[in-house]
């Protein structure tokens, strides 16, 4: 292997790159993430390479290895010095591997390498200009097989999931999937321009953000490629907004999606639309209604229940009276409004902020030991993700006449997909969601299953009506209720229903309204593909799930923390998350600093940063986040109109920052009591941590006994032993502290809420 660092003819330029070397390797020597190589045979001469396979460092390493369908050996070329540091080679030709790290200090990343190509080297002697040109970077072995992973023309095809926590590289893979398979169309359109079929690739994200961040980096990939005519026709092409699935140019794909455009634009292409007052022109929908009207309406709602409230002191009534009279008043005012769409006037898409707006106004109809219209023990958010989720948004629900599954239905569901409440509390779940729809009906208002049910029901009679579309990947998929992947099956159709892609993690499961879990999305797909498979006699491969573990982003300072809080889910929430291994650092670093209270002056200080080097592709140096978009309006006004950049966590998940400042987390819960059950946590960590250190202490002196192969593996026991619980090892409470600290014992009902703080504090974290 040869590297090239640098190619410059300016003599200072190159003092800086072998500066920038010689760090380089000294860092390396940092690198937590190393590999143990032992010699393929020997060399013929001085000059042939040696090759090298990894050593298997334990069982459960080749296990894991073997589980995820890898080679368990791979061949490395001899290591040149300061590539791989000697100091552990022994008598049998062992060495050690140290990846290339960074050469700035204050990064802990590593470094990327890129294959030496023509194209290349011509943009690096003009001067290449990273903000408009990029090129693929070198991928680790899991994850170029992941890009590159395709099947032969008479092999069935296969859906690929790609499941790994925050910083793990899912969406590189996905960009760099899309633009290998691009490639590959664009060389069979140049050489057999007669029998190649154009490649159509669809993107599609929750976050607007993240998906215009995506498409830029895919597009400066393509810049390194095309001719400056040919992007030209790109740029115009996707410089144009579209309201249509249909009659979109080739150079505009692939085509780079949020979920709200999506639905709106698939909505676009079927016989009878949602939205039928378009432009007919453009297709554009004329009566959508914004964020700013939906605030109207939550202010309606608040003024109409406070004067249904005024109503009942004045006549001596029920409040429920009143709102009955209320309601009866609105229904002469306004037509009645069902599934069907919004031919008839502007209808508003209901949110989880207008969700709960309604909460106070919905009542099961069920008499239980409460005052609260029956709804005691239940949570509102957790109310709409059983309704968003599985009453209407499982593909059961969406696969139904009515869109909406009866009683039975949705009792039968497993307790592992819905995990939220017991079957009693189910059967109040269900009247709410009776209320709710009631509710929904008088207020002209609709949710996203109504219209995903109603595409479904419109595709599958008719057909996809749109452009050809031959692949789709969805990135952050956890975002998604399982109807909405249905229509991604029904808009690829038969030939093109195994060329999905989708990656995601459920430790990150934060969009309000969903429950996900991957192992429910591949059974889904598995029976959907039968039934493809008797209705149109084609093979359709069962999907393939891979995971990545390594995190390529933050150092072990942030994942230890982060991990501590995967540990808490995993404990008192298993269902809530798919398990995965523990995710591995390259660079051990510092941990998160916890600062009290600070001025708006220090803030601004603190977000000023400096000049970095390092290039973020997804996202930005500094961000300052809150926990909510209404916690952005309760920051110091110097701090709003400052130019750091103000996100709310939601909003920033699937980007990267080099700094992240997170604001009033804990304060900003609108009940934190039920943290106090990490209490209990802590203290059963540190009862099994005082225990641990007891058996490592006498596992060592055994091992001093024994000696030889004993002594290795009590002492690869006591390393692993020590690595769970590092985090506690400073862990210590003061008397006073243990008599103001009071413990709560864990309900699963009384703190269903936390899970959904803990994937917040998770995300908010692992920005870094």
């Amino acid at each position: 292997m040869i590297r090239v660092w640098g190619i410059t003819m300016n003599q200072e330029d190159k003092a800086a790159a072998l500066s920038h070397i010689a760090a380089s390797y000294s860092r390396t020597d940092d690198v937590l993430d190393t590999k143990l190589l032992k010699p393929i045979g020997k060399a013929g001469s001085e000059n042939e390479p040696v090759y090298y396979d990894v050593v298997q460092d334990t069982e459960a390493d080749a296990a894991a290895a073997a589980a995820a369908d890898l080679p368990l050996a791979f061949a490395q070329p001899r290591p040149s010095q300061g590539d791989t540091p000697t100091d552990g080679s022994s008598d049998d030709g062992l060495v050690r591997y140290c990846p290339p790290a960074s050469y700035d200090a204050r990064e802990f990343t590593m470094l990327r390498l890129y294959d030496m190509t023509p194209r290349l080297i011509k943009s690096v002697m003009s001067e290449l200009d990273l903000r408009h040109e990029d090129f693929p970077f070198r991928l680790s072995v899991k994850e170029q097989e992941i890009v590159e992973l395709t099947q032969k023309p008479n092999e069935p095809k296969a859906p690929l999931l790609a499941m790994g926590r925050s910083g793990t590289g899912k969406t590189t893979c996905i960009v760099q999937r899309l633009f290998h398979q691009w490639c590959q169309a664009r060389d069979e359109m140049k050489h057999t321009p007669d029998i190649a079929k154009p490649m159509r690739q669809l993107f599609v994200t929750a976050s607007p953000t993240l998906k215009d961040q995506v498409a830029k980096q895919f597009r400066k990939l393509q810049a390194a490629v095309l001719s400056p005519e040919e992007m030209a026709r790109v740029a115009a092409a996707t410089a144009r907004e579209y309201h249509s699935l249909s009659c979109i140019p080739d150079e505009a794909f692939p085509l780079f999606l949020s979920n709200h455009q999506y639905l709106r634009m698939l909505d676009a292409t079927v016989r009878q639309p949602f939205f039928r007052n378009r432009d007919p022109l453009t297709c554009a929908i004329l009566d959508e209604v914004d964020a700013a009207d939906q605030l109207e309406i939550a202010w309606d709602l608040e003024a109409e229940a406070e004067q249904d409230s005024t109503d009942a002191i004045a006549t001596g009534q029920p409040v429920a009276a009143t709102r009955t009279a209320s309601g009866r008043r609105r229904g002469r005012r306004q037509a009645h409004s069902d599934n069907s769409g919004a031919a008839s006037g502007a209808m508003h898409e209901l949110t989880y902020a207008l969700f709960e707006r309604l909460w106070s106004r919905l009542d099961s109809g069920i008499v239980r030991d409460d005052s609260e219209r029956g709804k005691k023990g239940l949570e509102s958010h957790l109310v709409f993700q059983e309704i968003m989720s599985y009453i209407k948004g499982s593909a059961e629900a969406i696969d139904s006449d009515a869109g909406i599954l009866s009683l039975e239905e949705y009792l039968s569901l497993g307790a592992k997909r819905a995990a939220n409440y017991n079957q009693e509390l189910r059967t109040v779940v269900y009247s709410l969601m009776q209320s709710y729809q009631r509710q929904k009906a008088q207020h002209r208002l609709y949710d996203r299953p109504d219209l995903v049910h109603h595409l479904h029901k419109q595709l599958k009679k008719d057909g996809y009506q749109g452009i050809a579309i031959t692949h789709i990947c969805r990135d952050e998929v956890q975002d998604f209720v399982q109807g909405e992947l249905l229509l991604d099956l029904l808009v690829l159709g038969p030939q093109h229903a195994g060329q999905l892609f989708y990656c995601g993690d459920t430790a990150q499961s934060i969009a309000r309204g969903v429950g996900f879990r991957f192992t429910d999305v591949k059974s889904m797909l598995i029976q959907q593909h039968h039934q493809l498979i008797q209705k149109h006699r084609i093979q359709v491969a069962e999907p393939q799930l891979h995971r990545l573990d390594v995190n390529y982003r933050s150092h072990a300072g942030i994942l230890d923390v982060a991990n501590a809080v995967v540990s808490v889910m995993q404990e008192y929430f298993p269902l809530s998350m798919d398990r995965m291994p523990r995710e591995r650092a390259f660079f051990d670093g510092p941990q998160p600093l916890l600062l009290g209270e600070v001025s708006a002056d220090e803030v601004a200080i603190l977000t000023s940063g400096g000049k970095r080097r390092r290039r973020v592709e997804f996202g930005a140096h500094m961000v300052l986040l809150v926990r909510t978009p209404e916690a952005k309006e309760k920051l110091p006004q110097g701090i709003r109109s400052s130019n750091a950049l103000i996100m709310d966590v939601v909003s920033s998940k699937g980007l990267e920052f080099d700094d992240v400042i997170l604001v009033d987390f804990l304060s900003s819960l609108p009940d934190g009591k039920h943290w106090r059950v990490l209490l209990s946590y802590l203290c059963n960590e540190l009862e099994t941590h005082i225990a641990v250190k007891a058996k490592q202490e006498a596992a060592a002196a055994l091992a001093a006994e024994l000696g030889g192969d004993a002594a290795v593996l009590l002492s690869a026991l006591t390393a692993q032993l020590n690595s769970r619980h590092e985090l506690l090892k400073d862990v210590v409470l003061s008397q006073e502290e243990e008599k103001c600290l009071i413990q709560v014992d864990f309900d699963s009902e009384l703190h269903a809420a936390l899970v959904e703080d803990l994937k917040h504090l998770y995300v908010a974290i692992t920005r870094a």
